[in-house]
């Protein structure tokens, strides 16, 4: 039976939370990327870092516990997109090729998500770094260096994705919006994946050197490919600039939770 049309499906309400979510985490990260660059603050942070920070913060523990059953939803919008192509992709190579990246996606949202349960509980750090990095316990397991090489082949491929979105803007076509709204928002997102794609590949190329022994497990984090930008010649701009890109990425995905085109999967559209 067809729903009315002021009816929200629930898979679309949990991945329109979800896009919000993921939204509001770019949005600080690069909001504390570029306070890190003005130095307002000591130190870059990763998504993580970000996320605790929240525990300080008036209704700190309520706001961060909203966000991650917001970020636990964007997992089940990845897991449907990857599985059961929630976004009619098809199944030719280069369309299971994308949705692996989605279901890979999921995988490190759902971290995340953990991550700000943790925080809640007290388990997880206020700084960043805190416990052991994720690099570092897949380095523990058996064939841990393949796996980090895997994983850096993954986000290396993640990051030529983001930068093609960004060159490409058909992202724009997937927004059911007007015109007026279209003119600013894909700006604004290619601003964000082309930001996405290059710390990506920052991070691709960490990963690969920890599969590899060159650099220690502790290094493999965004905060880590942060540094390495400021370190960069005119490292202080190019991190400013990074950091307003990230939160541009933020503000893009605030309006794919509005606009964004979702479908239900046949399988789950009741």
């Amino acid at each position: 039976m067809k729903r009315p049309a002021d009816e929200i499906h629930p898979i679309e309400f949990v991945a329109r939370v979800g896009y919000g979510a993921r939204g509001v985490v770019y949005i600080l990260l690069g909001a504390f990327t570029a306070m890190a660059a003005l130095e307002l603050r000591s130190r870059t942070v990763g998504a993580e870092g970000a996320l605790r920070a929240f525990v300080e913060w008036p209704l700190g523990t309520l706001w961060l516990g909203a966000l991650a059953a917001g970020l636990a939803g964007f997992v089940v919008w990845r897991l449907l997109q990857a599985v059961l192509d929630a976004d009619r992709r098809g199944s030719k190579p280069k369309d299971l090729l994308f949705r692996t990246g989605q279901g890979f996606s999921a995988l490190l949202y759902a971290g995340l998500a953990w991550s700000a349960v943790q925080a809640i509980d007290g388990v997880g750090d206020l700084r960043e770094g805190g416990g052991q990095a994720p690099a570092a316990a897949l380095l523990e397991l058996p064939l841990g260096e393949t796996l980090l090489l895997v994983a850096a082949a993954v986000t290396a491929g993640a990051a030529a994705g983001n930068l093609f979105k960004a060159a490409s803007r058909r992202f724009g076509h997937e927004l059911a919006c007007t015109q007026a709204v279209r003119t600013w928002a894909v700006p604004v997102g290619r601003a964000g994946y082309a930001a996405r794609g290059l710390v990506f590949g920052g991070l691709a190329l960490i990963l690969a050197e920890i599969g590899l022994d060159l650099v220690s497990a502790q290094e493999g984090t965004v905060a880590r490919t942060l540094q390495e930008v400021e370190r960069l010649p005119f490292g202080s701009a190019l991190l400013l600039a990074t950091g307003v890109a990230l939160a541009a990425f933020g503000l893009f995905g605030l309006v794919e939770a509005r606009f964004r085109r979702i479908e239900a999967p046949e399988e789950v559209g009741g």
